[in-house]
């Protein structure tokens, strides 16, 4: 059983398929597992990039850059020198990083700064606004901190500046923190005192999903998630009238023809396999991507319970539970359910959005 993702260059991440594994995949199950971590593995390689940034495996691992010293004799020779980050005044970053900045070792300064996740970084920054450094920090925090360090300063300048954080103030901060991490987002969000957290069915939903400055919020991505999850089902209902189809796969593949010929190339969102194991697909992070990806989840529990229940019926892996599992008119009927379970929780997803966007004030 698998969930489908269309194909992102025609509606990116909303329309996702889900599929079962095939009736001889339980050897591929360690085979699709083990595509799944190294798939994983290489977009958060491919986040990381030259930067720092929380919950990379680089991250905490890089040995931090110190500027090289001047040789004695030249004329730089009576210049302060630069040290490992952490060994100018331990226990004070602020102090640290100011002096070695002041001390021209922006090096050393980002090296403690870039060490930092967000819920230290932010107070940190906001420790340093004041300082006579920080002008030449902010200056450098491209190059040397990158994307995660200029939206970093915008948070703690916006803290700093005093007063009630409005709207027209938090959106743009929203466009920026798109890309965060979910708990990266939440420690901003805490910090500006502009946390407010709806859950839904397991997941927390706050102003990060919410309309930024230039960028839209999640309402159009979750409508087209309900459109996709009804759409599916019509495309499985659809298969009932066709003749000869002799398993589950023989299912799936007819409704990858269907899509095909709609112009529509679907990926895989979400796997179930007749051990009942599910697999989710990574995906790169992006404002809306955890709703997407607990609808898969809830998706995947629905094919999921149907395999567990079989297996007590019938026995794991036995003829009798294949013939079940495996039954076109099951498979059609599972997935159609399956589908039918997103759909509402995206619904309540619209309305906790609609909540939280009357919260934000004005």
């Amino acid at each position: 059983m698998r969930a489908l993702d269309r194909d992102a260059r025609v509606v990116p991440r909303a329309e996702e398929v889900h599929r079962r594994a095939p009736a001889d995949d339980r050897r591929g199950l360690l085979r699709l597992q083990a595509m799944a971590g190294n798939a994983a593995v290489t977009a958060l390689l491919q986040r990381c990039g030259d930067e720092v940034h929380d919950g990379c495996p680089c991250a905490g691992e890089r040995a931090p850059v110190v500027s090289r010293q001047p040789d004695a004799g030249t004329a730089d020779a009576g210049a302060p020198k630069c040290r490992p980050p952490g060994t100018r005044r331990a226990g004070n970053d602020a102090d640290s990083v100011d002096q070695a900045v002041r001390d021209g070792c922006v090096d050393e300064a980002f090296g403690i700064l870039n060490g930092h996740a967000i819920f230290g970084l932010l107070p940190l920054l906001a420790a340093l606004i004041p300082r006579g450094s920080f002008p030449a920090l902010k200056a450098a925090a491209g190059g040397m901190g990158g994307p995660r360090m200029t939206t970093a300063i915008t948070v703690a300048e916006l803290k700093a500046k005093g007063g009630t954080i409005g709207a027209a103030e938090l959106r743009p901060v929203i466009d920026l923190l798109g890309v965060w991490s979910v708990p990266d987002r939440r420690d901003a969000l805490d910090f500006l005192g502009k946390l407010v957290v709806i859950n839904v069915r397991g997941l927390d939903l706050d102003f990060s999903y919410c309309a930024g400055a230039t960028g839209p919020g999640c309402v159009p991505e979750v409508e087209k998630a309900i459109a996709w999850a009804k759409k599916m089902q019509g495309e499985y209902a659809a298969c009932r009238a066709i003749k000869g189809l002799k398993d589950g796969d023989d299912v799936d593949n007819a409704v990858f023809a269907s899509l095909k010929k709609q112009g529509i190339n679907p990926t895989v969102a979400g796997q179930t396999s007749p051990t009942g194991v599910v697999t989710i697909t990574p995906k790169p992070m992006s404002k809306c991507q955890p709703i997407l990806i607990r609808g898969t989840e809830i998706h995947e529990a629905v094919h999921q319970k149907t395999t567990v229940a079989l297996q007590k019926k019938f026995g794991a892996g036995t003829p009798a539970f294949d013939k079940q599992f495996f039954a076109p008119a099951k498979w059609i009927q599972d997935d159609i359910n399956a589908y039918g379970a997103e759909i509402p929780f995206y619904e309540e997803v619209l309305q906790a959005l609609a909540l939280l966007e009357g919260k934000m004030g004005p």
